[in-house]
């Protein structure tokens, strides 16, 4: 028997839809820059993508 303690088991926490951090704005960001890049503009929606 070891005198030093397991190592923890490797964990991800992976946040999908917003409960521990609110990523809104960075997907709005992202989609804009996504869409600029294939020549689509969104300021004709009124600054919003959906």
């Amino acid at each position: 028997m070891s005198d030093f303690p397991q190592a923890p088991t490797p964990a991800f926490l992976f946040d999908l839809d917003g409960t521990l951090i609110d990523s809104v704005y960075q997907h709005v960001i992202a989609w804009r820059q996504a869409l600029a890049g294939m020549g689509i503009d969104t300021a004709h929606y009124g600054g919003q993508l959906w």
